[in-house]
This record gives structure tokens, C-alpha cells and sequence, in this order.
């Protein structure tokens, strides 16, 4: 008879931790679901940062790219500048000459042409 009660006990002792345990068990469920919904924006979040990140990088590459581009440019413009008063300078003393050498002509026009009537 104690054997039975005693079983009976530990029967509803059993039933009363598993009852315990299947509410735990409930409550780990729910804080796991919240714990997931929660994370799900981080995890959201830490993939848009990661291929933000991806992207920054890419940009900074094209960057330095496009420097070192704009460094070349500005090499040949420099260069081109350097040829255009060379050349500028060129014309312009290629212009005196031929202002010297107009008078020149002219100059040896008149004098024959006063030869010319000197001699008709």
C-alpha cells in the first residue's frame, strides 16, 4: 500500500516536472522566436553593411583609377601647353621674319622701280 502511494507520488511528481519542463521547454521555443525575429533585421542589416562595404571598395579602386587617368591628362596637357607656346613663339618670330622680309621686298621694289625711271 506505501509502495503504491509512494509510486503514485512519484507518478505525480514525474507529471508535474514534465508539465515544468514542457513549459520551460515552451518558453526557450517562444525567447528562441523572438531572439530569431530580432536578429532577422540584424542579420538584414549586417548583409546590406557587408555589401555596402563590397561597394566602398569597388568605388575606392575606380577612384584611384580615375586619378591616376586625370594624372596622365594633366601630364599631356601640361605637355600640350609647353608645345603651344613653343609654337605660339615660333609663329611670332616667324611673322617678324616675314614683316622683315615684306620691308625687304618692298624696299628692293622702290629701289628698282627709282633705277628703272632713272634709266627710262
Amino acid at each position: 500500500n506505501t509502495f503504491v502511494v509512494s509510486s503514485t507520488a512519484d507518478i505525480i511528481k514525474c507529471r508535474a516536472q514534465r508539465e515544468r519542463m514542457i513549459c520551460q521547454c515552451h518558453m526557450v521555443t517562444q525567447v528562441i522566436e523572438v531572439v530569431d525575429n530580432s536578429l532577422g533585421p540584424l542579420k538584414e542589416w549586417m548583409e546590406k553593411r557587408r555589401t555596402l562595404k563590397a561597394e566602398v571598395s569597388e568605388l575606392q579602386t575606380r577612384l584611384a583609377e580615375i586619378q591616376e587617368e586625370v594624372k596622365k591628362k594633366e601630364a599631356e596637357v601640361e605637355k600640350d601647353e609647353a608645345e603651344k607656346h613653343r609654337t605660339e613663339a615660333l609663329v611670332k618670330v616667324s611673322s617678324q621674319v616675314v614683316a622683315l622680309k615684306t620691308a625687304r621686298i618692298r624696299d628692293a621694289k622702290e629701289h628698282y622701280q627709282m633705277k628703272m625711271s632713272v634709266v627710262a
